[in-house]
């Protein structure tokens, strides 16, 4: 008869089920460890408050402008009577009134600007007008024109820089004519704007305030002869 096999020590059933129930109780503790860590871990970050966001830079002061762009004036018509006859134009020089802007270059009085500060400058008008049409509005041409004139320094006269033209006929598509020069100004020398018309006093159109202008801003500070 064979002898039975002994089973070793090592390996009999009561300490291998010991052995084996030990290393599940490890497992077990370290991975509810590496749970409770983890958790912990999430409650306090959940717990800490939001990082400040990084605030928006500021705008920065822009810059001055040159000179040059600084002498600049825009005055609106300001009418006494809106009828279409000789006169000089009057403007309104107050700020608070909308388009109107006067730079520290300029001086207004007299229904005359001022311009301290030469260069080459452009200048410009536009003005706003109606037509009243009478019973021979058909038959006479209707005009009329807005002249801007310069005054030197060292002149009485004047010499007119600029003319726009009104045509007050039937025929006209436009009320609102715009019109620029370019032009060399001396230091200090002086603008004003006048208008006429033709036919003897029949004038057939009345003036507006409403967009209408008169202005200049500097290109250059100096312009070779």
């Amino acid at each position: 008869m064979v002898a039975p096999m002994e089973v070793p020590e090592a390996l009999s059933g009561p300490r291998l089920l010991r052995s084996c129930s030990a290393a599940r109780c490890a497992l077990g503790l370290t991975v509810l460890s590496l749970v409770a860590s983890l958790t912990a871990l999430v409650v306090t970050l959940t717990k800490q408050p939001p990082l400040p966001r990084t605030p928006l830079p500021l705008p920065r002061t822009p810059p001055p402008l040159p000179p040059a762009q600084q002498n600049y004036a825009q005055l609106v018509l300001k009418l006494n009577t809106s009828s279409i006859n000789e006169r000089k134009l009057d403007w309104y020089t107050n700020e608070t009134i909308q388009g109107v802007y006067l730079g520290q270059s300029f001086e207004y009085s007299n229904k005359t600007l001022k311009v301290s500060v030469g260069g080459l400058y452009c200048i410009y008008t536009q003005i706003n007008f109606t037509r009243n049409f009478g019973s021979t509005a058909k038959q006479e041409a209707m005009n009329a024109s807005v002249l801007i004139h310069r005054h030197t320094a060292d002149s009485s006269g004047s010499l007119p820089i600029l003319t726009l033209p009104l045509d007050l006929s039937h025929r006209s598509k436009g009320t609102m004519p715009f019109k620029a020069v370019l032009y060399r100004l001396e230091n200090n020398d002086r603008l004003h704007v006048t208008i006429k018309a033709n036919n003897n006093g029949k004038h057939y159109g009345s003036l507006s305030s409403r967009d209408s202008f008169f202005g200049l801003f500097q290109i250059l500070d100096t312009v070779p002869r």
